[in-house]
């Protein structure tokens, strides 16, 4: 709640007023409380505990969907997340396995693995990973241009929401 001192000297009364107001609450015309000051206190509280119980609602809704969908890792890769290629030549392609273990209670299936240009491009298992099992991601740069590179690649797991991210890097010459 703000409380607001309202210089009246340019009315007939001639008297300064303190006036009550919920700030941003919208009436029911469209506009604002702000445009129109006198908004009984009464139901500037009403209002905010209203929305208070509504946004109280949605925050449980979004703990359960956390509890409900694993966000934490499911898998540990055994060769790291980045993968330095190197000085490599102009033209040619390069390969590099990145492997991973399934670390959750039960079989993973890998949805998709998503590459950061044309010049990338990925290979994966898509039969399901039973747990403690390992599998892995084939990943292909083709050097098509000079100069030094960076590549994010992002993998989808059926069971994690956010998506695991790798590297790959490196320097291309351009002599061929």
């Amino acid at each position: 709640m703000v409380k607001v001192s309202i210089n009246m000297s340019h009315l007939p009364i001639r008297s300064f007023h303190l006036v009550e107001f919920c700030p941003g609450r919208v009436l029911q015309n469209g506009a604002y409380a702000r445009t129109l000051p006198l908004v009984s206190m009464e139901s500037c509280i009403r209002y905010t505990m209203k929305n208070f119980s509504s946004l109280a609602s949605l925050g449980l809704l979004w703990l359960i969907s956390l509890i409900s969908a694993t966000d934490g890792t499911i898998v540990r890769w055994t060769n790291g997340t980045e993968h330095d290629f190197g000085r490599v030549r102009l033209g040619r392609t390069f390969e590099h396995r990145f492997v991973f273990e399934n670390i959750a209670g039960q079989a993973i299936a890998l949805q998709t693995v998503r590459t950061d240009c044309g010049c990338t491009a990925a290979d994966w298992p898509e039969e399901p990973i039973a747990p403690g099992q390992r599998g892995e991601i084939r990943i292909e740069f083709h050097a098509d241009r000079g100069g030094s590179f960076r590549k994010k690649i992002k993998v989808y797991f059926d069971r994690q929401r956010r998506a695991e991210i790798l590297w790959i890097y490196g320097e291309v010459e351009n002599e061929k």
